[in-house]
């Protein structure tokens, strides 16, 4: 598995609410689908799915487990 980090090329409004992600794929396909699902109703259009409106790189590999946690202290 791979972390991936996804990023808008560039935004087309304030309205959009996403510009960016970091999942954890076994594929560059499935990052984007990953995101493209997770971006909800807004995205119809696809713009996870599309490389010419949005990055994928991978910036890690991994193992199933905990990537990012955050607690209160006390």
């Amino acid at each position: 598995m791979s972390i991936y980090i996804l990023e808008r090329i560039k935004r087309r409004n304030h309205s959009e609410m996403f510009n960016g992600f970091v999942v954890v794929a076994d594929t560059y396909a499935e990052a984007r689908q990953i995101a493209q699902m997770d971006a909800g109703q807004q995205y119809e259009s696809g713009d996870w799915l599309d490389e010419t409106k949005t990055t994928c790189k991978v910036v890690d590999q991994t193992t199933k487990g905990v990537v990012l946690s955050d607690f209160a202290e006390g």
